[in-house]
């Protein structure tokens, strides 16, 4: 599809399309990735953040605690792929997991 039938395909009826085709949803505390939010009318994609929490995790050999959260990313799938949606999560994460100061 074009980027026009993309945003006709997402879209209700025609001329609706909001300016967003991305949304951002923060769940509640203590929900989880069962409670991810499809995507909004009008939006290709939504991201749910669960709650932060904090966990065991391995650093390189050894376990420390970290706050963790889980992050769920809900898509059309007449507009991206499973290949496309891992990719961009993995990207997400690479970022996020990068320390503070090299991320200018």
């Amino acid at each position: 599809l074009t980027l026009r039938g993309v945003a006709r395909a997402v879209s209700g009826p025609p001329g609706e399309l909001s300016a967003a085709t991305f949304a951002i949803v923060a769940l509640p505390d203590g929900a989880t990735w069962q409670g991810a939010a499809p995507p909004l009318p009008g939006t290709a994609a939504c991201l749910s953040l669960g709650a932060v929490a904090v966990q065991a995790v391995a650093v390189g050999e050894s376990i420390a605690t970290r706050p963790v959260a889980t992050l769920t990313l809900s898509y059309d799938a007449r507009v991206a792929d499973h290949r496309q949606a891992a990719a961009f999560l993995a990207a997400l994460r690479a970022r996020l997991e990068r320390p503070a100061d090299s991320m200018c």
